[in-house]
């Protein structure tokens, strides 16, 4: 039996195993010249080592046709060229021929030619099939024509000379074409969630242990997997961001799928939620499951980073100069600190200017809390940060006009991970977070955490205020 395991194992992986020891693929722009201005092309490829390039390039061409190389790991995968889908073989050089085209919304390149398109542009030809979703048609209509489109790419794989890495990139990359259509269709019919055939054919031939996923060479195109593949785990079996990527981390194939799917997370949650449950309960796991990467360091360094907000930790004791006024934490010593970090340019901040103000009246003489606002702005704006103050009622003297020219401000930012406004802190009177981002929406979950904490700390004052 565990002969058998391995040998199945052996077969599954055989493709990237063979080609990790061949040799290196190439690409080879040739771009024609037109003019002499400069124009995009987007290049997309899995470099290998967990490095992916993904660039708008511009060069100034001064040859009639400018030619531009890449070197490539020994693998066979699908790349972009300014927005096409073309399959490098590992050990061969795709060449590429760029031709300007002239269009009323403005020019661009396009590919013009390659060497073997017979071969190199089946990607962009799946892509074809399997593109656009129609909205117009009923659902077994669109069935029907996704089996059709998938019965010419059989044929179309089944008549083209292929060597059998190119045949399961080519397989996999179809099945990662018929998951995003299916998706798209649930977005724009979600009643479809509904149909048990709908949700039957949902995934495919698309495997999440599929290995040969990693040819996919770009970290969007995987990340729309990810996305698409959990749509499919909410249909079937109910989902959850902690069950999903567990699941992703314990059954997925393709050791890039899971480092730019979890870099991709942890990234865009500290950014919107910071130091958050689903942190703290994730990435632990993600340690322990992620393969020794540069991505499972750099994961590892972003959780110390964040987790300097957590509750209990000692918040920096920051130092604001406004407008000649030296501010404090440590000013505030003995009583809650709410800190509303907003700017004038912020049209979300300035919005919620109001319900902050009401937040802070209901508790207006209360001993024991402090409400700032806290504007982070170039100094030349300090005029329209008192207009805004007056129109807002926010004036006084915890109202504070942060210089971002200073280095203080800029230390604050690190401490704080002040990645964007409004945010909103609640410190106790220690000087240790109780909350380093209350909800940005300042609804009533907000108020009762504030409360909650003030009544805790200070119930002298809640008894003699009733």
């Amino acid at each position: 039996m565990r002969l058998r395991i391995l040998l199945l194992f052996l077969l599954i992986s055989s493709s990237l195993a063979v080609q990790a020891g061949g040799k290196p693929a190439r690409i080879e722009l040739q771009i024609s010249r037109r003019d002499n201005n400069m124009y995009p092309i987007r290049v997309s490829f899995y470099k290998g080592n967990d490095e992916y390039y993904d660039k708008m390039e511009m060069w100034p061409i001064t040859q009639p046709v400018e030619v531009k190389r890449y070197e490539l790991p020994a693998l066979t995968q699908v790349v972009w060229i300014a927005d096409k889908a073309l399959l490098v073989t590992a050990g061969e050089q795709l060449t590429v021929k760029l031709k300007y085209q002239s269009v009323p919304a403005g020019g661009f390149y396009v590919v013009s030619e390659v060497q073997n398109p017979a071969k190199q542009l089946l990607p962009f030809k799946i892509d074809s099939l399997l593109g656009r979703v129609p909205d117009s048609l009923a659902l077994n209509d669109v069935l029907n024509r996704l089996a059709d489109r998938e019965q010419q790419i059989g044929k179309l794989l089944a008549g083209t000379a292929l060597l059998p890495a190119e045949r399961d990139m080519l397989q996999t990359y179809a099945a990662t074409r018929h998951l995003k259509f299916m998706a798209d269709y649930l977005s724009l019919h979600p009643a479809a969630a509904g149909d048990s055939v709908f949700v039957k054919r949902y995934f495919g031939k698309f495997r999440i242990q599929d290995p040969v996923i990693s040819g996919i060479g770009n970290k969007g195109e995987l990340m729309s997997v990810v996305q698409c593949w959990r749509m499919g785990l909410a249909l079937k079996e109910g989902s959850g961001i902690l069950q999903d990527y567990e699941k992703l981390l314990t059954t997925a194939g393709s050791n890039e799928l899971k480092q730019v799917a979890c870099m991709s997370w942890v990234q865009g949650e500290l950014r919107a939620n910071y130091f958050s449950g689903n942190i703290r309960k994730l990435i632990p796991v993600m340690l322990q499951k992620l393969p020794a990467s540069s991505t499972k360091k750099a994961i590892a360094e972003l959780y110390k980073s964040y987790s300097t907000l957590d509750k209990g930790r000692v918040a920096y004791n920051f130092t604001i100069n406004s407008e000649g006024r030296n501010v404090r934490l440590s000013d505030f010593r003995g009583k809650l600190v709410v800190i509303d970090f907003w700017a004038t340019w912020c049209t979300y901040c300035k919005a919620k200017l109001p319900r902050y103000r009401e937040i802070k009246e209901q508790f207006a003489g209360k001993p024991g809390i402090v409400f700032l606002t806290v504007s982070m702005d170039d100094i030349g704006e300090a005029e329209l940060w008192k207009q805004l103050s007056e129109k807002f009622q926010i004036t006084g003297p915890d109202n504070l006009l942060m210089n971002t020219a200073l280095a203080e401000t800029t230390k604050i930012r690190e401490q704080y991970k002040l990645t964007g406004v409004p945010r909103y802190i609640l410190i106790d009177e220690n000087g240790k977070f109780l909350n380093s981002s209350l909800s940005i929406a300042l609804g009533d979950e907000v108020v009762e955490e504030i409360t909650r904490c003030y009544n805790e700390r200070f119930p002298a004052a809640v008894t003699a205020t009733r």
